[in-house]
């Protein structure tokens, strides 16, 4: 059995694991609490939230008993690993697999792999530039990962910033196999028949003039995803040329958005469930990724190409390297830098918008599918149960 060690049902984790299963890898996966299927606050967002797509189908689970001792567990800050050590030696798993080391949870997932000898499979967000850091942190970071890495089996990269990273710090590259981040498109609309139907009668409704060249910012309004600088550098443009703004999301600036006096056209619509994202892609002809930092992947890229947009994203975005192709599928630009965003923006507008070009990118994004991430899973399982 492999058992997957996770804070709560993710909803670009949980198909992964449902595939794999499909494809014979017995997986069984122990979360820390069930706050994403039933429900939670979500403080960036500034709403509620909750999925509306299964995340608990198609594979074996268990949630961790509450903690007596602690107040309810009810997002991911409060997840604890109470009960963790008992479950692994009911289960006696013969490997685990955790997505990361920052949280409680993670690490006591990397705990029992050490204490009770089990091979270890590692799925994080690997990646050297989403942040800035000096000298003293990256040395520091690069000898604790090291020793952590030191006592992992097999390595699931997510793309190849995360290659990279794991190659930088000596992991043999035997040991690691690709398991590209990917969205669950079950929920969309993305083909082109369902851009003719849903395009006009969208920007109907929301009062967006059919001729106008639309941005789109799906996320959390915070100030690390950079949605302040996007409305700065729109305010940039000339008046005729300026395209309309988009925003699907909540959160912190929403107010300082709302009573911004830069001359932008904007609109708000707030946290979307998944099933409605389709029509708001369609009504746009450009997404932006404007963050600061911390933007490990960016599963908002994979989104829009699959329905044929083309992206602008800083050069903190992991998934810059895989996804975004100048001319063909988007631009980067430099972090922080309005005027850089400026150029992209313009630049990206002027992009052929045939059909064939939305069909390039939604192939582009092809290989960035849940059965790529759940077949490599299943090369790391295999190849460790040949070791």
């Amino acid at each position: 059995m492999l058992v997957v060690i996770e804070t709560h049902p993710i909803q670009y984790h949980a198909p992964v694991w449902a595939v794999a299963s499909s494809l014979g890898v017995p997986i069984h996966v122990i979360y820390g609490c069930d706050f994403s299927t039933s429900g939670y606050y979500d403080k960036d967002f500034s709403s509620n939230v909750k999925w509306d797509n299964s995340l608990l189908e198609g594979y074996s689970y268990e949630f961790l008993p509450a903690n007596p001792r602690a107040k309810p567990t009810h997002n991911y800050d409060t997840v604890s690993a109470f009960g963790l050590s008992d479950a692994i030696r009911r289960l006696r798993p013969q490997c685990l697999l955790t997505c990361g080391y920052t949280h409680p949870l993670d690490r006591a997932g990397l705990i029992e792999s050490v204490k009770n000898n089990i091979p270890l499979i590692y799925r994080g967000e690997a990646n050297d530039s989403s942040k800035r850091r000096t000298l003293l942190k990256r040395m520091t970071r690069d000898v604790i990962l090291r020793l952590i890495y030191s006592r992992v089996s097999a390595f699931l990269s997510i793309g190849t910033e995360a290659r990279i990273h794991y190659s930088r710090l000596g992991v043999s590259p035997r040991a690691i196999f690709d398991s590209p981040y990917a969205v669950d498109i079950t929920p969309f609309r993305t083909l082109e028949l369902d851009r003719l139907q849903l395009r006009n009668r969208t920007r109907t409704e929301l009062g967006i003039p059919l001729h106008a060249n639309v941005v789109l910012f799906t996320g959390k309004l915070s100030h690390r995803k950079g949605v302040d600088q996007l409305l700065a550098a729109l305010s940039l443009i000339e008046p005729d040329a300026r395209p309309f703004l988009l925003l699907l999301g909540d959160g912190e600036l929403r107010t300082h958005i709302e009573q911004s006096l830069l001359p932008v056209h904007l609109k708000i619509v707030g946290f979307q469930p998944q099933n409605e994202l389709s029509r708001f892609y369609h009504a746009s002809d450009l997404l932006v990724l404007p963050s600061r930092h911390s933007e490990t992947w960016g599963l908002v890229v994979n989104e829009a190409l699959e329905h044929g947009l083309p992206v602008v994203v800083s050069d903190c975005v992991g998934s810059r390297h895989d996804l975004v192709i100048p001319g063909v599928s988007g631009e980067t630009f430099r972090r922080e830098n309005i005027t850089d965003l400026v150029s992209s923006l313009q630049l990206c507008l002027s992009y052929d918008n045939s059909e064939l070009s939305r069909n390039r990118r939604r192939n582009l994004v092809k290989q960035f599918s849940i059965e790529s991430a759940a077949f490599g899973l299943k090369e790391a399982w295999t190849w460790i149960n040949s070791q």
